[in-house]
């Protein structure tokens, strides 16, 4: 006997405390449309979604065997988060949030996301119509969404940098704030 294999797409807004609206209503009107498939929303502080299953938070074991599970991730354009859906072998299709909306102060994950695609690293979709395509691109296997081979140099650089910024010792708080020396 053989069980129907449903496809499981893990989206996730990260931690910011910005509502992100338009990301968890696209990702439930496409479960809404597609019930043949699994949608699993980390919603953070954005509302309840009526189709689509969801939580506010993910504990991070959790938010990763739920990574390494998914045939899709759709993220926030937050760096570290990309950077998980890849480590999890997830090209991950990316909405970044946009300030000139009210979903976050500035425009690094736009600036981000795009960078990155242009690299070939992550999909970005840009508004419902592309979220939609490139989620039945994967469902239907034909869209690039597993990482394969080694990580492309951008990748490495990007990796070496966070390693060496987090080798290197903190200083106490009173120092960088020009208190007592």
């Amino acid at each position: 006997m053989t069980t129907e294999h449903h496809p499981f797409i893990l989206a996730a807004v990260g931690t910011d405390h910005h509502p992100f609206d338009r990301f968890v209503t696209w990702l439930d009107t496409w479960q809404q449309h597609n019930a043949e498939c699994e949608v699993f929303i980390q919603r953070g502080t954005t509302k309840m979604v009526p189709h689509a299953r969801s939580a506010q938070w993910l504990e991070p074991g959790e938010l990763d065997a739920m990574m390494h599970r998914a045939d899709a991730i759709v993220c926030h354009g937050g760096p570290s988060t990309i950077m998980e859906a890849r480590q999890a072998g997830v090209v991950p299709v990316v909405i970044p949030r946009n300030p000139a909306m009210g979903e976050h102060v500035d425009e690094h994950q736009m600036r981000f996301s795009e960078f990155m695609a242009a690299k070939g690293a992550i999909h970005v979709a840009h508004d419902e119509s592309e979220l939609s395509q490139q989620l039945k691109g994967v469902v239907h296997g034909t869209a690039e969404h597993v990482v394969t081979g080694t990580p492309p140099e951008t990748l490495a650089r990007i990796s070496a940098i966070v390693d060496d910024v987090m080798r290197r010792p903190a200083r106490p708080v009173w120092q960088r704030r020009g208190g007592r020396s």
